[in-house]
């Protein structure tokens, strides 16, 4: 891979004010997450008084040291020391902008890599606080690590070729002296092992200097790169170094089959993270590994642990036939049995013993017993650090879960100064064990630095029997949630039609969106006479239409103004250059030859009951649905959400800035006489960039400016990733755009002058059906459509983002409708 030091070193060129805003930033979220942590170490009933202090102090030490880092980085804006995290520090956070994604990737990168550096291990803490702000480029960190040479060398190539380029040499070699001296002692002092080779040490020295890092931060990431060999040694641990798992098998004796095994074919580097997963049953061996193929392998290094096969294949086994026969009828019995039924079932008690009780007696509590002993020689083994001194992530279900809960529970016993950096997040399903045990849970939610997720079901019958029976407890934390806090509870239902229960609450706004699509359209409409066709406009735009232009600027208004509400939120394309063209030329020639898109035909023109518009919607849905499945299908993963029907503070100003452009339309509507026949050129240029300022607003309330959202529509239902937000915004949309075509039209004439533009063709030609199947194309292979295109392009302006992307995507649309 490309080892360019430049992203690992703090970007150049920024203001005294922009570093100081950033330090101000990473300082004020430390301080919360934090108090955080605080939180947590406070409701834990396991801890004392003296050992709840002594983590505190910890965590403290941990925050201090990493924020000392950042204002390093940050070029120790205002002069002096780092300020002190102390308890009362502000965390606000709101008015505090931070810059492109581009430049605090950069900051975070080099937080990252000279945390490592300077304590020899990158701490869960860490990476659960930095993941907050958005993902770092670890593989570049671990094979900077690795290959310190190399990234010199490839960095001193990319500064010559740029050095040439520009043809300021002089200049540059003039910077590269700025921190050599703090670049020497840094790699002479405080490298230990006489790791500082000199030939390392100067042209690290010299790479840096041409870069522009100077001062402090260079002396560290000079330091770093010259002690990296001690550095990955206690990183990376025995795991990382891809030897056997011999080391499992002296740690237990016990337990006769464990393992540790690796999920993916090793990779070229270790990753800075692991994850370890751990299956509850098997129906084959090979299932040890097979259900966590799903992680991505260039992801964290990707381990399956591998316990009592046998055992749990036996386990399957017994419990797929009594899912099969009729036994499962009496699963329930047992569970009414424990209810106000109690009485009435009390007959059938023994006869719904009988048909589990011999999985009761053995498979499940054998089990049951090994995979609590298994739980404790994992906790022995991630306490001996076996992966290194890297964050760990956890994920299992059924008893796989009960192993990582009792493996938690080992560790929470130890004195927390030793595992604080261990455990970054933990994902149970159907976990066999108590819900109501606080002691356990909250002491779990203290060590675990990140996410703490239950993932439960409420119609596992099973589950309720085997564990019931064989517990004190009637809570079953893989049946219920778990009340504590910082848990996260999620519901996973079977069910196919409760997966739209989950889904209807994130769509209230799509829904709200489409809503407020139906206004500007119909005031463009009554105003001036026109259809609200976006990739008209954008057409006509470009062959000077004076009233095109105001629709296309008041969209590219209405995205600048997101973006100053949202700040830097928006997505990434992430799609090469060459797609991007594509993309927009497809969709440029199919707009162009079927004279419509998404607002044309899908809103304008059914709710006017076009047949040529039902024609294309349907077509452009088909082909990009089709497109979608390609192209996409195989990189979309499912996620649920929960249900929530509250409007965040965004939405809500969204909602209040529509009535803007709504009240200027409104004024222009009532301000001239019914009788007057007059065209009021400057009032219909206004009521464009009006209903196009609106329309712009509408959209991203309505979450169609989200390429992903689009793009996991078109998968359709059949897919895990389905997201039905579209469909949402038509039901907001449709039925009130006809209502108001066919009941509020108003006036014989546009209220400004002028006549209607209304299309009335009818006949449904081979140019639509061709160009409409292009536009899908199109659509479906980027997700994005003119209208979007345009509203994305003003956000990237006004949240100060890369700009690039989306104005080469408008320009291939432009270029598209050109050739056409």
């Amino acid at each position: 891979m490309d080892l360019d030091l430049s992203r690992l070193t703090p970007p150049q060129g920024l203001s005294e004010h922009e570093r100081e805003t950033i330090f101000t930033h990473l300082f004020r979220r430390l301080a919360s997450f934090r108090n955080t942590l605080f939180l947590y170490s406070s409701q834990d009933q396991t801890l004392s008084p003296e050992a709840r202090h002594a983590h505190e102090t910890s965590i403290q030490q941990w925050a201090q040291g990493l924020i000392e880092v950042a204002f390093v980085i940050c070029g120790e804006p205002g002069g002096g020391h780092c300020p002190e995290l102390d308890p009362l520090t502000d965390t606000a956070t709101a008015h505090l902008r931070l810059p492109p994604p581009e430049i605090m990737n950069r900051f975070l990168n080099a937080l990252a890599f000279l945390n490592i550096a300077n304590t020899k291990e990158f701490s869960a803490l860490t990476r659960s606080f930095l993941s907050t702000f958005g993902s770092l480029d670890e593989r570049l960190i671990v094979a900077a690590l690795k290959n310190p040479q190399r990234a010199i060398e490839e960095t001193k190539k990319i500064v010559e070729a740029t050095r040439e380029k520009h043809s300021q040499q002089g200049k540059l070699l003039r910077m590269a002296g700025v921190g050599l001296a703090a670049v020497a002692g840094g790699v002479l002092v405080g490298v230990t092992g006489g790791l500082a080779a000199p030939l390392v040490g100067a042209s690290v020295g010299t790479v840096l200097g041409i870069l522009g890092v100077g001062g402090t931060a260079a002396g560290l990431l000079a330091t770093a790169l010259a002690s990296s060999t001690v550095i990955c040694g206690a990183l990376f641990g025995v795991y990382g170094g891809h030897t056997t798992s011999s080391m499992v098998r002296r740690h237990t004796r016990e337990v006769k089959d464990l393992d540790i095994v690796p999920v993916h074919p090793p990779k070229e580097h270790e990753a800075l993270a692991v994850r370890l997963c751990v299956s509850g049953w098997l129906t084959s061996k090979e299932d040890v590994i097979a259900p966590w193929t799903i992680f991505d392998a260039d992801g964290d290094d990707t381990f399956a642990l591998q316990w009592e096969v046998e055992l749990l294949e036996s386990l399957s086994n017994a419990l797929t036939t009594l899912v099969k026969t009729n036994a499962i009828r009496y699963l329930r019995v047992e569970v009414l049995k424990r209810t106000v039924f109690a009485t009435l079932m009390a007959s059938l008690a023994p006869v719904a013993l009988l048909k589990f009780g011999e999985i009761m007696d053995n498979d499940w509590m054998n089990s049951q017993a090994l995979a609590i002993k298994v739980g404790a020689v994992l906790g022995s083994l991630l306490e001996k650090r076996v992966f290194g001194h890297r964050p760990i992530s956890l994920t299992g279900y059924s008893l796989g879960a009960l192993v990582i809960m009792e493996a938690l529970k080992y560790l929470a016993s130890l004195p927390p100064s030793e595992t604080l950096h261990l455990v970054q997040d933990v994902y149970l399903f159907g976990t066999p064990a108590p819900s109501d045990d606080i002691a356990a849970w909250t002491s779990m939610r203290r060590l675990v630095s990140g996410r703490l997720v239950n993932g439960y079901s409420q119609d596992d019958y099973v589950l309720a029997v085997l564990c019931r029976l064989s517990s004190v407890s009637w809570g079953v934390a893989g049946m219920q949630s778990v009340d504590v806090l910082g848990v996260e509870n999620v519901l996973c239902e079977v069910d196919g039609h409760t997966r739209w229960r989950t889904m209807i609450g994130k769509s209230l706004l799509s829904f709200l969106g489409g809503l407020g699509l139906s206004l500007p359209l119909h005031a463009l409409l009554t105003l001036n006479g026109n259809v609200f066709g976006i990739s008209g406009f954008l057409h006509r735009s470009f062959r000077g239409n004076l009233e095109a232009i105001a629709s296309t600027a008041g969209l590219l208004l209405g995205g600048v103004v997101v973006g100053l509400v949202e700040g830097p939120s928006l997505d990434r394309i992430d799609m090469g250059s060459l797609s991007l063209v594509i993309s927009g030329l497809l969709v440029g020639v199919g707009t162009k030859m079927a004279n419509g898109c998404t607002s044309g035909h899908m809103l304008a023109g059914l709710s006017r009951f076009s047949p040529r518009s039902a024609v294309a919607t349907t077509i452009f849905f088909c082909t990009g649905a089709i497109t979608s499945h390609i192209v996409h299908a195989k990189h979309q993963r499912g996620s649920r959400s929960s249900l929530d029907w509250t409007l965040d503070a965004t939405g809500s100003t969204l909602l209040a800035l529509q009535t803007i452009p709504l009240l200027t339309s409104a004024a222009l509507y009532f301000s001239i006489s019914r009788q007057d026949n007059s065209i009021h050129a400057k009032f219909r240029l206004l009521a464009s960039l009006a209903t196009g300022f609106e329309f712009a607003l509408a959209l991203r309330l309505s979450s169609l400016t989200e390429a992903q959202k689009v793009i996991d529509f078109l998968l359709l239902p059949g897919h895990e990733a389905f997201d039905p937000s579209l469909a949402f915004l038509a039901f907001g949309a449709l039925p009130s755009c006809i209502i108001l075509y066919r009941y509020a039209r108003g006036s014989e004439i546009p209220r400004l002058g002028g006549a209607w533009s209304i299309p009335k063709n009818s006949q449904v030609d081979t140019k639509l059906v061709v160009g409409s199947a292009i536009f899908g194309v199109g659509w479906g292979l980027s997700g994005f459509c003119p209208g979007p295109g345009i509203v994305n392009l003003g956000r990237a302006v006004g949240s100060g983002m890369d700009v690039l992307p989306f104005a080469v995507w408008l320009g291939a649309v432009v270029m598209g409708g050109v050739v056409v």
